[in-house]
């Protein structure tokens, strides 16, 4: 063989060589870069503001970083995928701990895979990436992905530079397309002519306080026609009074309430076809535009039971007038399979339960509820999830998808979850029955 040729192979197989060894091991970047450029949704976790916010004793933070080998000193990143994954990329704090906290380890291309609970995890002495939930090493599509977004060099993704300046411990945005596919094929036909989905994006701010977990969210877009439908909607809506707080179930699980405009609303439901046509399908020969038009104030539904098998339900209205009843004779009481009437001339209730009809029930006060009257008062839309008996169903899916009982008893310190909404905005809540500083202690022990 020429001898020149020689030389040429050996010189392109040394250069390839070195490509290929840098790649293994001496990838660079922060976590920040393993975000993709097309993600659907993004978050950034400052855990060390927040455990200043919080005021946690920042050794427990330490301790959690030796526990799991993840450095929570440094910004967490979160995202969705346009395949509907969710990722977590963080910057690693000692890879023999977090090796430690995998099963089911491997080695592809100089990256350590594992799982960790439902996630597949991989990461080198640096970085470490977080897909799933619901995966499984078996699945070699997810693991080139993630190999991909390991090696990826990009300019960045546009979606995470618009929150990266924020200054809350907490930040998150996310994208219409975010939605499941089987959703968005739902509504993307009902919507507006000229309705851009892609262009609404959701912006939330966390807040931390020692027994609460705040998100204030608002919608983005850069549509007129986006921005107008949103306001038609919320013109459905009035401030709640909260005067029927009284009538609620003293324990509901759930409890949601809103002020409601019945006329605007029902002209705002026709208007769009996926609505129109649910309505149309009823066939419970009830008049419900005359029901939904006299509504004029608040309405509330409390859920006492909720569980596989058992649900109840009460809701309630302030109505203008009862002339909606006039033909209650005719109605299909084997579609309705509820019961419909007129506690007074003024509110209408519906319930599956004779018990809890508002004429043959004693209704005590709803003490929780009282407690948190005023920011229900004022609000156009509020919910209130009382999680305890939520976490009891969900325990044995959580141990059948490999989650540890850290984790369980970490969700039962959440004791109700609330989202209220007014002209200002909307605000998530989740509060705590512990401080964060215990909740951190229990990690660690």
């Amino acid at each position: 063989m020429n001898r020149k040729v020689v030389i040429s192979m050996t010189i392109v197989t040394v250069l390839m060589a070195n490509v290929v060894l840098y790649c293994i091991f001496f990838r660079d970047g922060d976590a920040r870069s393993m975000v993709p450029d097309d993600a659907t949704g993004v978050a950034v976790l400052d855990v060390r503001r927040l455990v200043k916010e919080a005021d946690i004793d920042e050794s427990k933070l330490k301790g959690i970083d030796n526990r799991t080998g993840i450095d929570f000193a440094n910004k967490v990143y979160g995202f969705m995928t346009k395949a509907g994954n969710v990722g977590f990329a963080a910057m690693v704090s000692n890879d023999d701990d977090l090796d430690d906290c995998l099963s089911d380890r491997r080695t592809r291309r100089g990256l350590t895979f594992g799982m960790m609970g439902s996630f597949v995890v991989c990461h080198d002495t640096k970085r470490v990436l977080l897909m799933g939930p619901m995966a499984s090493l078996k699945d070699e599509v997810l693991q080139d992905e993630m190999i991909s977004l390991m090696d990826k060099e990009s300019e960045g993704c546009a979606l995470l530079d618009s929150i990266e300046g924020n200054s809350a411990p907490l930040a998150v945005r996310i994208t219409m397309e975010a939605l499941p596919e089987r959703i968005r094929n739902v509504i993307v036909p009902n919507l507006p002519d000229g309705f851009d989905m892609t262009r609404v994006q959701i912006a939330m701010d966390g807040t931390v306080r020692e027994k609460q977990i705040c998100l204030h969210s608002h919608v983005v877009t850069g549509s007129s026609l986006v921005n107008n439908h949103l306001e038609e909607l919320l013109e459905c809506l009035k401030p709640m009074d909260a005067s029927m707080l009284s009538m609620s179930n003293a324990k509901p699980v759930v409890w949601f309430g809103m002020g409601v405009k019945g006329e605007e609303l029902l002209y705002f439901l026709r208007k769009n076809g996926l609505t129109r046509a649910a309505m149309m399908g009823l066939s419970m020969n009830i008049d419900a535009d005359r029901m939904l038009s006299a509504i004029d104030g608040d309405m509330c539904v409390s859920i006492p039971e909720l569980g596989l098998h058992k649900f109840s339900y009460l809701m309630l209205a302030h109505v203008t007038n009862g002339k909606f009843m006039e033909n209650e004779g005719e109605w299909n009481k084997d579609v309705i399979k509820a019961h419909i009437g007129l506690a007074d001339e003024n509110t209408l209730y519906a319930t599956n339960s004779t018990r809890l009809i508002p004429s043959s029930t004693e209704f005590n006060p709803n003490i929780i509820l009282q407690s948190v009257y005023s920011e229900i008062r004022g609000s156009k839309f509020y919910l209130r999830v009382e999680t305890e008996s939520l976490w009891n169903v969900m325990a044995p899916l959580l141990a059948a998808l490999g989650y540890s009982n850290k984790v369980y008893s970490s969700l039962c310190e959440i004791g109700s979850v609330c989202f209220r909404m007014d002209d200002e905005g909307a605000w998530l809540e989740w509060n705590l029955n512990s401080g964060l500083n215990d909740i951190f202690g229990k990690w660690i022990e």
